[in-house]
């Protein structure tokens, strides 16, 4: 575009602006725009994939449109954000479903197996897992909720009842009408 500003404009059709510029420029143009379409697909990707990873996908899209290589490495590179006991547990058994199913594939290969079907033995192994997954994933949402009760609880500033907002000196909730001493 800035070659067309930049040019005279005494030959030029005003039906077709884009008829002044030479065959160079207009290849230019071309990779320009093909540029900048990759670039914006490129924006909406990172938004989608930093959304998954509980991330701020606004800042990853601008971050990704400003600076597309090396941010898109960066944001490829990361995990997904969770707790970090969480996460110790998922890499847990992560690692234990994976020595798993290299056990049963080794001794389906060695005769070991009576089984027939290897496809069967790692589904069942996979369910076993993710179930043993889900209790601990549940322990531990209790376990944080329990925490989050019990520092409400201590809030001196809250009632414990309902929650509302109570001065120091109330001695009783003017929400709820708990007695607060």
């Amino acid at each position: 575009m800035n070659l067309v500003l930049h040019n005279t404009f005494k030959d030029v059709d005003y039906l077709n602006p884009l008829a002044i510029l030479d065959e160079k420029a207009m290849l230019a143009f071309r990779i320009d725009l093909l540029l900048l379409v990759l670039r914006t697909t490129m924006t909406i990707v990172a938004y989608i994939v930093a959304k998954r990873l509980m991330r701020s996908g606004i800042f990853w899209a601008i971050l990704v449109f400003l600076f597309p290589p090396i941010s898109l490495i960066i944001l490829g590179l990361m995990d997904i954000k969770i707790d970090s006991n969480l996460k110790k547990n998922l890499d847990h058994h992560r690692t234990n479903y994976f020595v798993e199913t290299v056990k049963i594939k080794n001794d389906y290969k060695n005769g070991v197996s009576k089984e027939n079907n290897l496809k069967d033995m790692i589904e069942g192994c996979k369910r076993k897992h993710q179930e043993l997954l889900t209790k601990a994933l549940y322990a531990r949402n209790i376990e944080i909720e329990n925490n989050k009760i019990v520092d409400w609880m201590h809030d001196a500033t809250k009632c414990p009842a309902c929650g509302t907002k109570v001065d120091l000196k109330d001695k009783i909730c003017p929400n709820c009408e708990l007695y607060l001493e």
